[in-house]
């Protein structure tokens, strides 16, 4: 079933009714029935009747109370972490077939942890650091001890707003040429943030393996990153790489409890998430999950 807006001209004047209707099979053709008329729609709207009847209907829906009880602060969260990034990225690495590549790579030696998962663990880390983005500090000043804009900086900035300034010896074209250098870019970033996470992360590493683990971690990262710029640009979405980041990281997942219950919320997909998590193929998932009551806590143990 579903509300339906009718309108109609009543001695010269246009009206709209809400109307609920159902929709049903008959003889293979898709027909309608109104089941009752709310009334006119200014009307309802003017004296409230529609907000009252909504807020009533939804006090039987599961999904929609948890998002009401949500909005009003009425439920208590007992996790939240970010949840975009582990799921498109997530797709992405199974898509690269590196679960595979890793097993085959350590077949006959024994971890005692999911190498795999430490992985994509390890290579989401690298994201973060490809996320970060100190370019404003071109436009401030230090001026008696404090930090204020830099107008001469911006204005001389401004004037190539929009534009690549590229020079070349090579006979390649224009665009050729700056998808090229977008994507030397794109290597040198990661490795000056590489070196900038060496120096400024409590990560001294003193041997090589542990090195070359860094390294590799970063070049999977990378190698995300690149997938999903692709994919985003044969959709034709443009999305600064921090601002698609901040996108993902504000789709959470919150563990909440009502009446004895716990359940799965999914924040809303805010900018461009909408659009990468199309890009990997992935679906977002539900709203709302039931997961059932809590689980028991363990009894103390008993004192010797």
């Amino acid at each position: 079933m579903f509300v339906r807006c009718k309108r109609s001209v009543v001695k010269g004047a246009e009206y709209e009714y809400l109307q609920i209707v159902r929709s049903y099979r008959e003889s293979g053709k898709v027909k309608q029935q109104i089941i009752g008329s709310l009334g006119r729609r200014d009307r309802l709207l003017a004296s409230g009747e529609l907000d009252g009847l909504l807020k009533s209907l939804a006090g039987f829906s599961e999904k929609l109370r948890l998002v009401e009880a949500g909005r009003e602060s009425g439920l208590a969260a007992r996790t939240a972490k970010a949840w975009g990034p582990a799921l498109v990225f997530g797709r992405l690495w199974e898509r690269q077939g590196l679960p595979e590549v890793l097993q085959q790579l350590t077949q006959g030696r024994k971890f005692e942890f999911d190498l795999e998962r430490a992985a994509f663990a390890l290579a989401r880390e690298g994201e973060k650091g490809l996320m970060a983005n100190r370019g404003c500090a071109r436009f401030l000043k230090t001026v008696k001890g404090g930090v204020s804009l830099d107008e001469a900086a911006l204005a001389a900035d401004a004037r190539l707003d929009g534009k690549f300034v590229l020079t070349t010896n090579t006979e390649m074209p224009a665009d050729q040429v700056a998808l090229t250098y977008k994507s030397l870019w794109r290597v040198e970033r990661t490795f000056r943030e590489q070196k900038s996470t060496l120096e400024v992360r409590p990560l001294y590493h003193q041997r090589d393996d542990t090195c070359r683990g860094h390294i590799v971690a970063s070049f999977l990262a990378l190698r995300l990153e690149v997938d999903l710029q692709r994919r985003l640009e044969e959709r034709g979405a443009e999305v600064s790489w921090p601002d698609l980041m901040r996108y993902l990281q504000q789709v959470q997942s919150v563990i909440v409890e009502m009446d004895g219950q716990r359940y799965q919320l999914r924040t809303d997909l805010v900018g461009a998430a909408h659009q990468a998590f199309a890009a990997a193929g992935v679906r977002p998932p539900s709203t709302v999950t039931p997961l059932g009551p809590p689980p028991e806590p363990e009894p103390m143990g008993s004192g010797a």
